[in-house]
């Protein structure tokens, strides 16, 4: 990454349900989407918090933050809430 790329978190919400459905983004791309519950919260940089998250200690752990909606452990959840100012239940 350059040294201008930004990483941080930015926003964090829940998914309060399981269903799932298409969005038609393109004429020939559709995608699945969840409903997400968001949470207003104060911008928090990565390397603020990264040696406190359990999911950057491995292998190759960036590369799953591309796709989006990714599911973290409790104990991360509430690292990345906290330091966003963020009180959840």
């Amino acid at each position: 990454m350059g040294k201008s790329d930004l990483q941080a978190f930015t926003d964090i919400g829940t998914v309060p349900d399981d269903h799932v459905f298409q969005f038609k983004m393109f004429e020939n791309f559709i995608y699945y989407r969840r409903k997400i519950e968001y949470i207003h919260a104060k911008e928090v940089l990565l390397s603020s918090i990264k040696s406190k998250l359990k999911f950057t200690q491995e292998k190759k752990w960036g590369y799953q933050l591309r796709r989006g909606l990714v599911e973290l452990s409790s104990e991360d959840f509430l690292m990345i809430a906290k330091s966003m100012e963020v009180e959840v239940e």
